[in-house]
C-alpha cells in the first residue's frame, strides 16, 4: 500500500491498514458530487482570500494532517479560478473549514483482523465519512456557513466493489473527496453572489 495513505489521516482506512497488508481499492461516493470545476464561473482575477484549515479525526484536531492537506487545498482553489489562497491583507475575505473524517475504528479494527485472519479470503468494506464546515467571511463582512458531508469506501482482501461507486487510486482518494466538498462550497457562494 501506499505509505502516503496513513499521513493523509483517514481514521478507518488507517485502522484497516495497521491490521494488515492487503492494499485497498478506494471508491468514492457519487452522491456527495454536486459541482465540478466546468460548474463555476471563473473570474479573470480570482479572489485572493486567507484560508484557515482545521483537520479532525472523529472530533480530535489532527494539526499535523492539516499542514499535509493544506497545498491541496490550495491547489483545488487556485484550479477553481474563482479564488485563491495567498492573500495577505488583513481585510482580505476569509475561509475557515474544519473537516472531521470519522467512524467507528474499532469496527474497522475488527473486520480487519478478520480479513488478515484469512489472508483476504474474507474481504472487508469500511467506510470513512467527511464533513466539512466552512465559515466564507467577505471583505465587506457579508458571511455565511456552510456544512457538507462525504464518504469513502474502501474495500480489502477479497471484497467486490460497491456497486455503482467510483474507484480511484488509493493515494489520490482523500483529495478527491476534499475537491468534491471544495468545489460544492464555491458553487453556492457563487450562487448567493458571496464570489
Amino acid at each position: 500500500m501506499n505509505a502516503q495513505i496513513p499521513r493523509i489521516g483517514c481514521g478507518l482506512f488507517l485502522a484497516f491498514y495497521l491490521t494488515g497488508c492487503f492494499a485497498p481499492k478506494a471508491y468514492i461516493d457519487p452522491q456527495y458530487r454536486h459541482a465540478t470545476y466546468a460548474n463555476l464561473q471563473p473570474k479573470a482575477e480570482p479572489v485572493a482570500i486567507l484560508v484557515d484549515l482545521t483537520f479532525q479525526t472523529n472530533g480530535k484536531d489532527k494539526p499535523t494532517v492539516a499542514a499535509q492537506l493544506r497545498p491541496k487545498v490550495s491547489k483545488i482553489l487556485r484550479a477553481s479560478r474563482v479564488v485563491s489562497d495567498h492573500a495577505a491583507l488583513t481585510n482580505a475575505p476569509r475561509l475557515s473549514l474544519v473537516i472531521n473524517n470519522f467512524g467507528d475504528l474499532a469496527a474497522a479494527r475488527a473486520k480487519g483482523f478478520a480479513t488478515g485472519l484469512t489472508f483476504g479470503a474474507a474481504g472487508s468494506e469500511v467506510v470513512d465519512f467527511y464533513e466539512m464546515t466552512a465559515v466564507f467571511t467577505s471583505g465587506s463582512g457579508a458571511s455565511a456557513k456552510k456544512s457538507y458531508k462525504h464518504a469513502l469506501h474502501s474495500t480489502f482482501g477479497a471484497h467486490a466493489a460497491p456497486q455503482g461507486l467510483e474507484a480511484v487510486p488509493p493515494e489520490t482518494a482523500v483529495e478527491r473527496v476534499l475537491e468534491d466538498m471544495l468545489l460544492n462550497l464555491l458553487q453556492d457562494l457563487q450562487k448567493e453572489n458571496l464570489l
